[in-house]
């Protein structure tokens, strides 16, 4: 009698070929088998038991006898089908191993690749930061040589501070010379002298003027207000029209001549001064006018 493997055996050797759900629905549809085939071999010795016990009625059970081989072969058909149907399901377990192992191959490539990248990132952070600390120390340098250029830069202000001031004042000095010729010429204007004056304002306050003096022009007096600017351009120009006009405002009798002497001026200026209504007077111009009339002077 031949020897049928049990459920567990089969189980057994089904997951040493394959993973351990694959080895599960072999094993079910198995199971499913061999319970059918037990179930059809009981019924088939129970079909011949009763025809050993009806052998005398042969002849009349022979027609069912022929039916039921018939089931028989259907059943068996039926158990062919699911075979093929296991093979089937066998075959798909497979290929879906292959590609599985594929796709692990797949995986450990890439796992190469990515160490390979990670390997070479180290690299780049660590050339990074060699840059860092490189850039660092020469940030710290260029530090350095921002303090030393600020400390540069403070003695510088004030050297030209000192010098604007002491051009400013060379400008008022010269200007106190060249302008009452010019006014003279220009305006009708005879000023005997100019120099810097203070104005008590309406506030309490002290208002300094560069250069002022007393005049005459057509026998009435005139009263002189000049501020000196090496350049200015139109928010200069308001800032000091104002101002004068304030000073002129203390002295509501008084003729007012008002004007700027620089040395340089900006469009704006020329057109905040005639706006305002105070003269706008190059320095060049006065300097090569009185020049150009003195010559021996020089």
């Amino acid at each position: 009698m031949p020897k049928y493997l049990t459920a567990r055996e089969i189980r057994e050797k089904f997951e040493t070929a394959f993973a351990l759900p694959q080895a599960d629905a072999l094993t079910e549809v198995m199971s499913a088998i061999e319970t059918e085939r037990v179930a059809e071999m009981a019924e088939i010795r129970e079909s011949l038991t009763t025809l050993v016990e009806v052998t005398t009625r042969l002849a009349q059970a022979q027609q069912r006898t022929e039916t039921r081989v018939e089931e028989l072969t259907q059943a068996q058909t039926r158990a062919d089908g699911r075979l093929t149907r296991v093979e089937i399901a066998i075959e798909k377990l497979v290929e879906v191993q292959t590609r599985t192992d594929e796709s692990i191959k797949t995986l450990v490539q890439a796992q190469a690749r990515t160490e390979a990248r990670v390997e070479e990132l180290a690299q780049a952070q660590a050339r990074t930061e060699q840059v860092v600390a490189e850039t660092r120390a020469d940030i710290l340098q260029m530090r350095e040589a921002l303090s030393r250029s600020e400390a540069r830069i403070v003695d510088l202000q004030q050297t030209v501070g000192k010098f604007g001031n002491q051009l400013g004042f060379d400008l008022e000095e010269y200007t106190s010379y060249l302008l009452p010729p010019y006014l003279e010429r220009h305006f009708n204007i005879r000023v005997a002298g100019l120099g810097r004056d203070h104005f008590l304002m309406d506030d309490g306050s002290r208002a300094e003027v560069d250069l002022v003096g007393h005049a005459e022009r057509n026998g009435e007096a005139v009263l002189v207000l000049a501020e000196c600017r090496i350049q200015v351009g139109g928010g200069a120009v308001r800032e000091l029209a104002n101002k004068l006009s304030n000073i002129e405002q203390t002295m509501p009798r008084a003729k007012i001549f008002k004007c700027i002497v620089a040395m340089r001026t900006h469009p704006t200026a020329h057109a905040a001064a005639q706006e305002l209504g105070i003269e706008l007077l190059p320095y060049t111009l006065l300097n090569r006018e009185y020049w150009s009339r003195n010559p021996s002077s020089e």
